[in-house]
């Protein structure tokens, strides 16, 4: 690895590895008070199942390359009184991608698949002890290679709280609301015979936004959460969601979660 500071707030870190066979992952990442920029570039064998696999319902061997990914991103940081920016941009290029297509069979792609990925994440206070968080993501794909990546073109999370100390900052204390929301899409559906996901196009994962009520407690280094997750279960156009096809996602419950540090 290495690792350089200009100053006390600009600095960057490059690091790298070669793997055998013919595969290597490389890294850059270099940080300023009001832009962050990295660059990835990884060549990768295919897992064994894709190269060998036999069973009851499925056989093949294969000579597949090795797969390709190359990732420039970039972040812009704004800080004012009360809010925080931070639009990003992601270009990521994929080749020989290596996926398990419609009749379940593992094949290599012959041609690139672009992802150019703008985002933004933001963050305000409302006033007092409110806050607002959002994070959203619009996915571009193209290249001869696109049709074998499934991914919703939009993405949301808006999360909405008031963050309170009591008791003599004793307990700390978040009450508030989250939203998720994704577009539809022709998601990946699950093989139990290979226990993996591959493509298929007659089942359409309808877009979706669920929305969970949270409390967050903090006492010491003990945490508490209660979640009542999918609030609006039977509020919207459907009755609930698929994450992917045949398979739903939560319906309607109470979620209670304890992590207490058993030593010091």
């Amino acid at each position: 690895m290495l690792r350089g500071e200009l100053s006390e707030k600009w600095r960057f870190e490059a690091e790298g590895e070669y793997l055998f066979p013919e595969a290597y992952r490389v890294e850059g990442l270099f940080i300023s008070p009001f832009l962050e920029a990295s660059y990835t570039s990884a060549r990768y064998r295919p897992t064994v199942q894709q190269l060998i696999f036999r069973g009851n319902h499925h056989r093949w061997v294969n000579d597949f390359s090795n797969i390709q990914v190359d990732q420039v991103k970039g972040v812009l940081k704004a800080d004012f009184e009360r809010f925080s920016l931070r639009p990003n941009i992601a270009l990521r290029r994929v080749s020989n991608f290596v996926f398990f297509d419609q009749e379940q069979q593992a094949r290599q792609a012959d041609a690139d698949a672009l992802m150019l990925i703008p985002g933004l994440k933001a963050g305000m206070n409302l006033g007092g002890k409110f806050y607002m968080d959002f994070e959203g993501y619009y996915t571009l794909l193209t290249g001869g290679g696109a049709d074998n990546f499934r991914i919703p073109e939009l993405f949301a999370n808006f999360r909405t709280y008031y963050d309170t100390p009591l008791f003599d900052e004793n307990l700390f204390m978040q009450i508030g609301f989250e939203v998720r929301y994704r577009s539809d899409n022709f998601a990946d559906a699950y093989s139990p015979a290979l226990q993996q996901f591959h493509l298929q196009d007659d089942f359409n994962v309808f877009a979706y936004a669920v929305a969970d009520a949270f409390v967050n407690l903090r006492i010491n280094r003990t945490r508490i959460l209660f979640r009542y997750n999918h609030l609006n279960q039977n509020m919207m156009a459907q009755p609930g969601y698929f994450v992917t096809p045949g398979f739903t996602g939560k319906r309607a419950f109470l979620d209670l979660g304890i992590s207490w540090p058993l030593f010091d």
